[in-house]
């Protein structure tokens, strides 16, 4: 890929970001998108042959309000989407199982790199850690912007929790099937290993 810009984290480079309903959509209109996207602050921006390929660390949510047009160009009225979260012992648990669950998914999928935990471990912000687990996992679209638009960080994390929840025992019962085709595959090469010695043995009779 090719860089066509790079900044460090302390540059101040920040756009608005809305995501498409449909991706398959070449030139997007307003009802083509959904009314709740992203501030963030642009690290790099590669040409990937065809398509741009763009780093980027989220800062807050908005919401769009209203779009008008201007000459030339649409002028977007936004509204910010803050964060809400009492620190009470309900959302600390929360925080902490959702924290737990993402590591023990993260164990069980050969998929999900190990750095991934120690990533985790380390996040004390619940909103960053509900954030990271929605973008991380394989939510459709549409839940993630149901978590992206949902300003109740509490609320978030208890959809995550439900979604891990499922994730873990899809995991462990896909391992279980994998460990059981294994022992099934081991057990048919040792029989017919067996059976060939044996053959081997009645000729030589």
């Amino acid at each position: 890929s090719t860089p066509l810009y790079s900044s460090a984290a302390s540059d101040v480079y920040k756009r608005q970001f809305l995501t498409q309903r449909n991706a398959e959509i070449p030139e997007p209109d307003r009802e083509d998108l959904y009314d709740v996207g992203c501030v963030a602050r642009v690290l790099q921006v590669s040409d990937m042959g065809g398509s741009l390929s763009v780093v980027a660390i989220g800062l807050t949510r908005f919401r769009v309000l209203a779009v008008t047009e201007h000459e030339d160009l649409q002028r977007v009225q936004v509204q910010t989407i803050p964060d809400l979260l009492e620190q009470t012992a309900e959302a600390e648990a929360a925080r902490r199982a959702l924290q737990r669950l993402t590591m023990e998914l993260i164990e069980l999928r050969a998929d999900l790199p190990d750095e991934l935990t120690e990533m985790v471990s380390q996040l004390e912000d619940a909103a960053q850690l509900a954030d990271l687990v929605a973008f991380g996992g394989t939510l459709s679209t549409g839940e993630r912007q149901s978590l992206l638009a949902q300003p109740d960080v509490l609320s978030r994390m208890r959809t995550l929790i439900r979604y891990l929840t499922r994730e873990i025992r899809v995991a462990q019962v896909s391992q279980s099937f994998a460990e059981k085709a294994a022992d099934e595959i081991e057990a048919e090469v040792e029989s017919g290993a067996d059976l060939g010695a044996a053959g081997l043995c009645a000729v030589f009779a």
